[in-house]
């Protein structure tokens, strides 16, 4: 008898054991590594938020939720915005973002934003809500030229275009963005601007105005060239000149000696005309004053007359 109702004890004790366990307590409850942890000791209000782990509560009513604290990523894009130059533009960007970890926020987006504290896909909607005006605001504060990097005015040394009017619209937005969204326990974790269309029509004046560009670089590159090969010619020239004013020094120089002595002309003379007479030539030495003047002939006898012969008299 005693062991019946031992028996009996027994399994109403574990029934209401079990009926504890079922209603609250968690055994070895696992946090995984992208998550963090809700000890509610009462099922309801939050006690705790924790990392990452292994977690036991032996006691009625303790319940853990876990919240995705793991980076996601939304694209949006808008058709219709405009420059604050009254330009239309076709804007894509991407967002990387997360629930934020601290024990504040988690406590702030369960109480406020609950449905998107447990579900990805409320979260991801109330991302994009936030996205428009901010994007209108950075859109109609900036010309569509600054937007695509091309106005000079927005540039510095070493950047360029593109990837400067980029960076610009990027970290503007980025700023905004990141008030907007950590009011809701999120945080804003990469904006990238993704694509930035433009109106045809402008966008073929920007082809113009890059053909234009390049035209003039080429022309600015080859006048260049040209002016760098004027100056070599006239360095050249300079040289030419320089090496022929030395020559004729040289050879008025060497001249001098002729000038200065008459027998050292001769000799020079008469060696000159060594090579120029050969072995069957003849020289006639005409007296001065007469009509003839000297004649060289290699073979003929034939005296010719010179140009000055005097007229006979009569």
């Amino acid at each position: 008898m005693r062991r019946r109702v031992f028996k009996v004890v027994t399994l109403l004790a574990g029934m209401a054991v079990m009926a504890v366990m079922s209603s609250g307590c968690y055994l070895w409850h696992q946090v995984e590594s992208n998550q963090v942890g809700l000890q509610m000791d009462d099922g309801v209000t939050i006690s705790k938020v924790v990392g990452s782990g292994r977690y036991t509560k032996a006691a009625p009513f303790a319940k853990m939720q876990e919240v995705d604290v793991s980076a996601k990523t939304v694209i949006w894009e808008d058709p219709d915005l405009w420059t604050s130059d009254k330009q239309p533009v076709q804007f894509k960007i991407s967002l990387t973002y997360s629930r934020k970890r601290d024990t504040d926020s988690v406590k702030k987006m369960w109480e406020q934003y609950n449905a998107e504290a447990r579900d990805d896909k409320a979260l991801e909607q109330l991302v994009l809500t936030r996205i428009p005006r901010v994007a209108k605001q950075i859109t109609t504060s900036m010309t569509l030229d600054q937007m695509l990097g091309i106005e000079d005015g927005s540039q510095k040394t070493g950047d360029t275009g593109t990837d400067k009017g980029r960076t610009i619209l990027q970290d503007n937005m980025s700023k905004l963005l990141q008030v907007e969204l950590q009011e809701c326990g999120i945080d804003l974790l990469d904006v990238g601007v993704n694509d930035i269309g433009v109106d045809e029509e402008y966008a073929k004046k920007l082809k113009e105005k890059a053909a234009s560009k390049v035209a003039s670089e080429v022309s600015q590159q080859r006048t260049i060239q040209l002016q760098e090969q004027i100056k070599q010619e006239q360095a050249q020239t300079a040289i030419d000149l320089e090496i022929a004013n030395r020559k004729n020094q040289v050879q008025a120089k060497e001249n001098e000696v002729y000038t200065l002595n008459p027998q050292a002309f001769e000799l020079e003379r008469l060696r000159l005309l060594k090579d120029v007479v050969g072995e069957n030539d003849k020289i006639y030495f005409i007296p001065e004053g007469s009509n003839l003047n000297v004649i060289l002939s290699g073979g003929n006898t034939s005296i010719i007359p010179s140009s000055t012969t005097e007229k006979p008299d009569k």
